[in-house]
């Protein structure tokens, strides 16, 4: 499509204009999605109410990421194919859904298959859709558009688990979750209307690529493609390290802080607020760098950093707390980072058509990274009483994505796999 066309807009504003407002959307309700993030304050209340062990509190959160990533290559098609707008309308209601539901539970199991599962699907499609959505408007600066789109979903704890604290003490946490489940569906109602896909073909008006990429960026990879490509299996190793390095911190974040460097609960809990600024800066930001640098630079640099606070935190004592405040929100930073990074480098390698349905095979890395994460950090504790040894794991685990990224994380040439 010719991107001079005047009659192309977005939100009733010519469409280089317009297309911001539609990020500023997609930030809002990925804002709602991130309230997992904050999983931490529903988890003891949680227990509490149904008498159940803390693994079993714990399965609610494990099971949503596995289910949000391994359904994903199934719902990534379905969003290229349908309006965006509709797709996320009848999700998000389904979202709300899921969490009233979880809220009439009578235990444990009830409750983990209404919000691991109702919820959880819910909440795939609508993560794909405004990643999507992003992907196409923005052409130009897609890991910067998917970046602030990602936004609203790092920063939710900073405002939703102080939020949740306040109404679990006067409500409960069950009805907490049915006022959750209304808010959202009140937000999709408002918000799911003006969403929609550019033409097939557009671009931002001005805007000219160099010759060599644009010739790249005409080739589209189907998924059968895509997965006989070297470039794909390094992208997936890498996102996969980075998600399993920084869930497994995100996860166990107050437990070190309290348990290695005796810091007290009421500054372990601000600290973790104040290191979801640091999650939430680290997608606009790395998605602003993945659209100047090379991916294996920027790669290098963001596993770098994770195995260098890793090994920092590795010797964690009360005498250097600091050292806590500084390695901690530089790994959520990186991480965060990766969930602007991967859907970026997917619709750059593998091209912009597809990039729904390709990136929903990407990322199952970040579910098979949360799985590993959590579960290693739980072994090494149980086996050694301690965090400690998970850091030497992790630094390990990032040398290994450089090495990977130094390996194959490289657009594919001319179309060859």
């Amino acid at each position: 499509m010719n991107s001079n066309q005047p009659e192309l807009s977005a939100l009733g504003m010519p469409a280089e204009k317009g297309r911001w407002g539609l990020i500023a959307i997609g930030a809002v309700i990925f804002f709602f999605i991130g309230t997992i993030y904050s999983w931490s304050v529903f988890r003891g209340p949680i227990q509490k109410i149904f008498g159940c062990s803390a693994t079993a509190a714990g399965a609610p959160y494990m099971l949503f990421f596995a289910v949000q990533a391994f359904l994903m290559p199934f719902i990534g098609p379905y969003v290229d194919r349908f309006n965006p707008g509709r797709v996320i309308l009848a999700n998000g209601t389904l979202m709300s859904f899921g969490l009233i539901l979880a809220s009439y539970s009578s235990n444990i199991y009830e409750f983990t298959a209404a919000f691991s599962f109702v919820f959880g699907l819910g909440a795939t499609a609508v993560y794909a859709a405004p990643i999507a959505l992003a992907s196409k408007w923005f052409v130009d600066k897609k890991g910067f558009a998917i970046g602030l789109t990602l936004f609203g979903m790092g920063l939710a704890p900073l405002v939703m688990a102080p939020a949740a604290v306040k109404l679990i003490a006067l409500y409960g946490v069950l009805e907490t979750l049915r006022i959750l489940g209304a808010i959202i569906f009140a937000v999709i109602l408002l918000l799911f209307y003006p969403i929609k896909f550019p033409p097939p073909g557009y671009v931002p008006a001005g805007w000219v690529q160099q010759e060599a990429s644009a010739a790249a960026d005409s080739i589209e990879y189907p998924r059968g493609l895509m997965l006989r490509s070297a470039s794909f299996y390094g992208l997936w190793f890498c996102f996969m390290t980075a998600s399993a390095c920084g869930l497994m911190v995100i996860g166990i974040t107050h437990q070190v802080a309290v348990e290695m460097y005796k810091i007290s609960e009421a500054s372990a809990a601000f600290a973790i607020s104040v290191f979801a600024f640091f999650n939430a800066l680290g997608r606009p930001f790395w998605g602003l760098v993945i659209d100047r640098l090379n991916p294996k630079i920027t790669a290098y640099v963001t596993f770098g950093l994770m195995g260098a606070a890793s090994l920092a935190l590795a010797r964690g004592t009360a005498q250097n707390a600091f050292i806590f405040y500084a390695a901690v929100p530089l790994v959520w930073f990186c991480y965060g980072g990766w969930l602007s990074i991967a859907p970026s480098l997917t619709a750059n390698f593998f091209g912009v058509k597809n990039s729904s349905r390709n990136y929903g095979v990407v990322f199952t890395a970040f579910g098979a990274g949360a799985i590993i994460g959590n579960l290693l950090a739980g072994r090494v504790k149980d086996f050694y009483g301690s965090y400690s040894p998970a850091f030497y794991i992790m630094a390990a685990c990032s040398l290994a994505g450089i090495v990977a990224a130094s390996l194959s994380l490289a657009r594919p040439r001319n179309g060859r796999i």
